[in-house]
């Protein structure tokens, strides 16, 4: 799952306009950042699809401290403490530290057995589209861009995303050697916020004006 969890911080987006979109969307691919750096530092252990069969990006062996319930809890007490320290919102941190639980929910709901066969990988990703085409354009109604990026570079952004989710699944497995394949992750989750953080200068919630 990628998209599903962005579609949660762009739906927080909206609940709190003065969130930063590359906030929210931070606390949501939380998890997935904090795994893919535990792999590096050989703390957690994932092995990535080389069968070119559709399946899930990868299964994790022994991903508990990024992805296990009980951290999860403890990630996202400590993003909403630091947001608390920091901004002095506790109506904002507390919807962040819901982001992030809201990647173990779309987890526990989507990282199933099944979820590795075509015949259950299919609907699963066709309610995950569902779920971000809704939140996008949910997002889009709520927000007007104020330049020329907030048209053309955030739906090239979501374009992007929406290719590698389908790419992660369907698409043929990555050439590179295994152990790249955490590196690119990282690189790609930090590149999604980085834009977001673009976007959320680049695009502004309607309600702003008056």
């Amino acid at each position: 799952m990628l998209v599903g969890h962005v579609a949660a911080a762009f739906v927080a987006k909206g609940l709190h306009p003065r969130l930063s979109l590359g906030t929210t969307v931070a606390a949501a691919l939380l998890a997935d950042m904090l795994l893919f750096s535990f792999v590096l530092a050989d703390i957690e252990h994932v092995q990535f699809r080389t069968s070119p069969t559709a399946g899930l990006h990868f299964t994790g062996t022994d991903i508990a401290f990024s992805h296990g319930l009980a951290m999860s809890l403890f990630w996202s007490a400590a993003l909403a403490a630091i947001y608390v320290w920091r901004r002095g919102d506790r109506r904002a941190a507390a919807l962040l530290a819901a982001v992030v639980i809201s990647h173990w929910v779309l987890d526990v709901l989507s990282h199933r057995p099944a979820g590795s066969a075509v015949h259950g990988l299919v609907p699963m990703m066709i309610i995950e589209g569902t779920i971000w085409a809704c939140a996008v354009a949910l997002y889009v109604s709520d927000s007007r861009s104020v330049n020329s990026a907030g048209r053309y570079v955030f739906w090239g952004g979501v374009a992007a995303l929406t290719y590698v989710w389908h790419d992660n699944a369907f698409g043929l497995p990555r050439g590179n050697p295994p152990q790249d394949a955490p590196i690119e992750g990282l690189l790609l989750l930090l590149l999604a916020v980085a834009w977001a953080y673009w976007m959320n200068r680049a695009r502004e919630m309607k309600q702003r004006r008056r």
